[in-house]
């Protein structure tokens, strides 16, 4: 059975430290293919640990596609070995590290729903707002969920917090605040954001890698830039509808190729021919799947078979998660 120590750990957790033991000796290749992996309880009785502990492990395993499950027969290591993926697609010093790669980070996606029930196409209809001023009070309907996006419900927003934070700013920072920022956003929070993805991403990139932009359309067009205007993008179908508007605006040449059950196919991207591909692997947009290891690969694959051929990922609301680490 597989043993591993729990010695000198540090600060990792106990199961974030048995899902990084068992996923290392998948890639490797110390556990086959296929292989049947312990039960949780024998596991647990095994390591020493609580069957929570494991269950949580196989679980990210699971969440990131590097095990499968099958049903009243337990738990097996997913087939990465047939891909040839080069070490280097593991590593936590990705390509970032060798500044071939630019982060770009936006506060939101933008709204992409209908208007609202109170909105009217008259000249003389009235907001909410006003219709409030003159005493006639507008509730919104009880729902059993709201799935409309760009909104914050109040009930979960740290306002202690934000302006405490919000004081401190002012009362420090006022010549900074003055001041216009670097095109590509204030140096602190792009030296922030490349501590948060070396700590909880594993990705090795510098401040300078690093874009903060005001929105994704305005992230998007540096992209284009970047990328060519020549080239011939695929998008997942069903997925940001916005996304083909922008294209369409800046008169590039798109192709919608429809996702399966595990998102973007190899096959959809061969038989389109395209040059670059936009996914969101880690939550599909509008779906939520979260693309395996084993479909990951694919892309990469696809991507280095050809020449300049890229990948855009967004990495939309990948960090909202029930359970379990941001998915890498």
């Amino acid at each position: 059975m597989l043993t591993y120590s729990f010695e000198d750990i540090g600060k990792v957790s106990l199961y974030e430290h048995l899902y990084k033991c068992i996923k290392a000796d998948i890639i490797s290749g110390k556990i086959k293919p296929n292989e049947k992996l312990p039960s949780k309880r024998a596991f647990a009785k095994n390591l020493g640990i609580s069957v929570i502990t494991v269950e949580n492990s196989y679980e990210q395993l699971i969440a990131e596609g590097f095990v499968y499950s099958a049903e009243k027969k337990g738990y097996y290591a997913a087939d990465i070995s047939s891909f040839n993926a080069p070490t280097e697609f593991f590593s936590s010093a990705s390509s970032a590290s060798e500044g071939r790669e630019l982060s770009f980070s936006s506060n939101t996606r933008d709204n992409d729903v209908s208007q609202s029930q109170y909105s009217s196409d008259t000249k003389d209809s009235k907001s909410p707002h006003s219709l409030k001023e003159e005493g006639i009070d507008i509730q919104k309907p009880s729902l059993l969920a709201d799935f409309s996006s760009n909104e914050t419900s109040p009930e979960n927003f740290p306002f202690t917090t934000w302006a405490k934070i919000s004081r401190s700013v002012l009362l420090e920072k006022q010549t900074e605040l003055l001041t216009n920022s670097p095109s590509g956003g204030v140096y602190e929070l792009r030296e922030a954001i490349a501590s948060y993805l070396k700590a909880f991403r594993g990705i090795t990139a510098g401040p300078e890698q690093i874009i903060i932009g005001a929105g994704t359309e305005y992230l998007y067009s540096l992209i284009i830039q970047l990328i060519g205007f020549d080239k011939l993008y695929a998008m997942e179908d069903p997925g940001y509808s916005k996304l083909s508007k922008i294209y369409e605006r800046y008169g590039i040449k798109y192709v919608n190729i429809p996702i399966d059950k595990n998102g973007m196919t190899e096959a959809g991207l061969r038989k389109a021919n395209a040059d670059c591909v936009h996914i969101t692997p880690s939550h599909h947009f509008p779906t939520g799947i979260t693309m395996p290891i084993t479909r990951r690969m694919e892309l990469l694959k696809w991507a280095i078979d050809g020449k300049d051929r890229y990948i855009i990922e967004d990495d939309y609301d990948s960090e909202f998660r029930m359970s379990g680490l941001p998915l890498p």
